[in-house]
């Protein structure tokens, strides 16, 4: 969608970015624009979102409140009276999709901490096994190359014993 769209849809969302060039191009804006810009945003009341949750305020199932840099939703089948008993994260009033995507999100974390030490462990083990297969083909060039000057040696030897 762009800002010289002749037909805009007001059952989609715009980004803010797209939004921002719609009203900063000094285009004739259209009813549709407007209508956009309305639907694009956030309305507390209709959204159910509450701000910051506080002690003292009533909230009605499907409220959405913002408690320790987590957006909680409040599930209890009726309207309760925040306070310290029922605060999000306290209870079963209130459910959190994304403290649960937190949760999954630290055990990738852990699960690649540990894939981390273990690929390191295993780089080192390479480069052990590395050192010494390089150690080994040194050891056997050298032998192969003193057996080889040997029989060079020996043959030469011989072909001068032989001749004289």
């Amino acid at each position: 969608m762009n800002a010289t769209d002749t037909h805009i849809r007001v059952d989609q969302l715009a980004s803010r970015e797209y939004l921002g060039r719609t009203f900063q191009n000094r285009m004739r804006l259209s009813e549709g624009h407007f209508a956009l810009l309305i639907h694009s945003t956030l309305n507390k009341r209709d959204d159910q979102f509450h701000g910051y949750w506080r002690v003292g305020h009533t909230y009605q199932p499907g409220d959405v409140v913002y408690y320790e840099d987590v957006l909680w939703e409040m599930t209890a089948e009726q309207a309760i009276c925040g306070s310290d008993d029922n605060k999000p994260g306290v209870g079963k009033d209130w459910t959190s999709k994304v403290q649960g995507l937190s949760d999954r999100v630290d055990t990738l974390e852990q699960k690649l901490n540990q894939l981390t030490q273990e690929f390191t462990d295993y780089k080192q083990q390479m480069e052990k096994r590395w050192q010494r297969t390089e150690f080994q083909l040194t050891v056997l060039t050298v032998a192969l190359g003193t057996l080889c000057l040997g029989w060079l040696l020996s043959y030469f030897y011989h072909l001068w014993v032989g001749v004289g």
